[in-house]
């Protein structure tokens, strides 16, 4: 869908449906009327919309600001992610949280708003370049990139790594706040739990900032490394120790491994 469409028009028109989405959940919130049936029915929307976005603003760099400053621009914007979503967005949508469910709703919503805003003031051709598939079958331009991805050495193993790391970050995902909050091994209270998952952010702000420096000074193999090293860490140490500063540590080694590896694989892809 991302190759066959403009990609800002794309994008406009995905973010205007997921605010709408929202809205609608937060209408129904106020008045009384959601359900199970309306949250699966908006999450499933959310998720199609995501995966477009996600997949459309990464297509869309590299016709924003050319090969030349492709590594600087993902850095930034893997900086900007890391500070919005991890630094920004929590303790925001806490204090909107206390003043009702519709609230947060609703302000997911205006952010969604506010993106259109920021997309409706770029300017420039985001159209995919010709491939030479124009005519054939979508399910058959879906074989051909997956065919692309597994005869590009460099792609294919991208892609088998980036699974496997994020096998294991939603493993750790799911199961970490139950060992770091009391009851649990490292006996923390809520807000101290909050406190230690925005070492993880800094860790990511600080690799964003320092992936397009490290990747000239040590190479792209060698920094791709340091994602492989944090995710280690990330699980093995908590599973040594229930110190919050050692935790802490390998969090912030994780983090930014973690945005390293997006950074430079954005760039590769």
């Amino acid at each position: 869908i991302v190759d066959r469409l403009d990609r800002r028009g794309l994008l406009l028109a995905v973010n205007a449906v997921r605010a709408l989405t929202l809205g609608a959940v937060a209408l129904t919130t106020a008045t009384g009327h959601l359900s199970i049936p309306v949250l699966y029915v908006a999450a499933f929307a959310l998720g199609v919309g995501e995966t477009l976005v996600d997949t459309g603003l990464t297509a869309m760099v590299p016709a924003t600001v050319g090969a030349g400053a492709l590594g600087r621009a993902n850095a930034r914007i893997e900086a900007t992610q890391n500070v919005a979503n991890q630094f920004v967005g929590p303790p925001l949508a806490g204090v909107i949280a206390t003043a009702g469910l519709a609230w947060v709703v609703s302000g997911a919503a205006a952010g969604y708003a506010v993106a259109l805003l920021g997309l409706a003031a770029m300017t420039g051709s985001f159209r995919a370049p010709p491939a030479g598939t124009e005519g054939r079958a979508a399910w058959r331009q879906a074989l051909d990139g997956l065919g692309v991805i597994w005869s590009a050495t460099t792609l294919r193993m991208l892609t088998l790594v980036t699974a496997a790391m994020n096998l294991v970050w939603a493993a750790w995902t799911a199961v970490f706040v139950l060992h770091a909050v009391a009851p649990g091994p490292m006996a923390l209270s809520r807000p101290a739990y909050g406190v230690l998952l925005t070492s993880m952010a800094a860790g990511g702000v600080a690799g964003s900032l320092t992936v397009e420096p490290l990747r000239r000074r040590i190479g792209t193999r060698a920094v791709l490394t340091l994602d492989l090293i944090g995710t280690f860490l990330l699980v093995a140490v908590p599973a040594a120790t229930t110190s919050p500063w050692l935790v802490g540590a390998a969090m912030v080694v994780a983090g930014a491994g973690s945005a390293v590896l997006r950074g430079v694989v954005h760039s590769l892809r």
